[in-house]
């Protein structure tokens, strides 16, 4: 797993991310000193992904929740369905305090 950081976060945030890495010693933080924007630095996590062999990609944003079997469900449906190459999935907003607004 590979987390893409697009310029400076907080003393807080690294500290999350030294745990996770603890839990999950495969994890990798991609740290882009300037911040480039959302398209340049998925462009760029993209070839890494590729130059390390990757067979799948998937993404969230940091403001995402995603459900408990998520990516296992999308991987069985793309492992079972050799004419499709992408997957998505529904999406359902939130505001601030976790309020259930639309799904999209």
């Amino acid at each position: 797993m590979y987390v893409g950081l697009d310029g400076e976060v907080t003393s807080e945030i690294n500290k999350i991310l030294i745990t996770f890495i603890e839990v999950h010693p495969s994890m990798k933080v991609i740290r882009f000193p300037q911040n480039r924007g959302l398209a340049c630095i998925l462009n760029d996590l993209l070839e890494i992904c590729f130059q390390d062999g990757f067979a799948y990609v998937a993404r969230m944003d940091a403001d995402d929740l995603s459900l408990p079997n998520r990516i296992e469900r999308q991987l069985h449906y793309l492992e079972s369905h050799n004419e499709v190459d992408v997957v998505g999935g529904a999406i359902e907003e939130i505001d601030e305090s976790s309020k259930k607004n639309r799904k999209k």
